[in-house]
C-alpha cells in the first residue's frame, strides 16, 4: 500500500510539472489550446501564435517529446494524452479567471458546502452574474428571484434556512396556479413552515401536488433555486449567516447544467409521503430505506389527505 501511494504521490507530481511547465509558456498554451480547436498546419499556428519560427519549431519538438501532439506531414495535431491535458488546463483557466474576477465574494462566503464533485466542475458557472444590492436597491436580489419566479412554470429548489420573503413569493406564485415546486428541506426547516401563516397555504399545495418535496439530514449552506432557464445561486458568510445581498445568477447552457447536477446531487433521498403513528409522526419515503422520526410539539402527518 505504502508503494501504491508514492507511485500515486509521484504520478501526480509529475503531472503537476507538466502543467506547471506548460503554463509558463504562452507560445505552447496557446499552440495547445488552438489545436485544441481542431488540427492546422505549421504555416497556420505560425500565423495563430505569431511568434518566430525558431520559436514555434522548439515549442512544437517539446510538445511532440511529451507526446501531447502528433505530426503527419505538415499536419500538427493533439494526441489522446494531449487532448485530456488541455481540457484540463482550459478548466483550470476559465476557474482561475472566474475567482479572480469575482475575488472578493469568493474570499467573503463559505465555498466548502459545495460538494467536491460539483466544485470540480465550477467552471460551468463561467458567463454567470453577479446580482448585489446596493444603497440605491437594497431588495435587488430579491426582485430577480421575483421576476425569475413568475416567469416561471416549475422550479426545484434546496432551501437550507427557513426565509419568509422568499417562500411568501413563491407560494404565491403557486396559490395562482402559475408554479410546480420540487423542494429539499430538513426537518427543521419544514416545522418552521408548518408552524407558520403558510402552513395552510403549504398543506393545499403538497395537497393538490404542486409541491413535492424531499426531506435531508444535511445542513448545506447553499441556497439553490433552479428553473429551465436559470440557476441561483446564494452562499453563506464566513461568519456562517445567511448572506442574501449577492447571489450568482446562471442563464447559459453550462450554468443550468451545473445547477441540475447540484441539486440532485443534494437531493439524496427519494420522494416522500407522511403518516400519521401514535404519538411519533414517521417520514418514509415511498420505497423506504429507513424510517425518519419526528417527535415533540410539532405534528406532521396526513389527515384526510391534509398536513397537520
Amino acid at each position: 500500500m505504502e508503494n501504491e501511494n508514492n507511485t500515486i504521490k509521484m504520478y501526480n507530481l509529475n503531472e503537476f510539472n507538466h502543467l506547471k511547465y506548460l503554463l509558463n509558456s504562452n507560445v505552447r498554451t496557446k499552440i495547445l489550446i488552438s489545436l485544441y480547436e481542431g488540427e492546422k498546419s505549421v504555416i497556420t499556428l505560425k500565423n495563430i501564435v505569431k511568434k518566430p519560427s525558431a520559436t514555434i519549431s522548439q515549442a512544437l519538438r517539446l510538445l511532440l517529446n511529451l507526446e501531447l501532439i502528433k505530426k503527419e506531414k505538415k499536419i500538427i495535431s493533439l494526441s489522446s494524452k494531449g487532448t485530456v491535458v488541455v481540457a484540463n488546463i482550459i478548466k483550470l483557466i476559465e476557474t482561475w479567471h472566474m475567482f479572480v474576477k469575482e475575488e472578493k465574494f469568493w474570499i467573503t462566503h463559505k465555498a466548502s458546502h459545495i460538494p467536491h464533485k460539483l466544485f470540480k466542475k465550477i467552471h460551468l458557472l463561467r458567463g454567470c452574474q453577479y446580482v448585489q444590492c446596493d444603497e440605491n436597491n437594497i431588495n435587488k436580489t430579491l426582485s430577480v428571484f421575483n421576476n425569475l419566479i413568475r416567469k416561471s412554470r416549475k422550479i426545484k429548489m434546496f432551501l437550507p434556512i427557513y426565509s419568509h420573503k422568499h417562500l411568501e413569493i413563491i407560494l404565491k406564485a403557486i396559490d395562482n396556479d402559475l408554479l410546480e415546486l420540487e423542494i429539499i428541506l430538513n426537518k427543521e426547516i419544514l416545522s418552521q413552515i408548518l408552524e407558520s401563516e403558510f402552513k395552510n397555504d403549504f398543506e393545499y399545495a403538497v395537497e393538490e401536488n404542486k409541491i413535492k418535496f424531499h426531506l435531508t439530514d444535511k445542513k448545506n449552506h447553499i441556497f439553490l433555486v433552479t428553473g429551465s432557464n436559470f440557476v441561483f445561486l446564494g452562499l453563506f458568510l464566513k461568519d456562517g449567516f445567511f448572506d442574501d445581498s449577492t447571489i450568482i445568477l446562471g442563464q447559459n447552457e453550462d450554468n443550468l447544467e451545473w445547477g441540475k447536477e447540484l441539486f440532485n446531487n443534494l437531493k439524496g433521498v427519494e420522494e416522500i409521503s407522511i403518516e400519521d403513528s401514535e404519538n411519533n409522526y414517521i417520514i418514509q419515503p415511498i420505497f423506504p430505506k429507513k424510517d425518519i422520526k419526528i417527535e415533540g410539539e410539532t405534528k406532521i402527518s396526513f389527515k384526510n389527505g391534509m398536513l397537520f
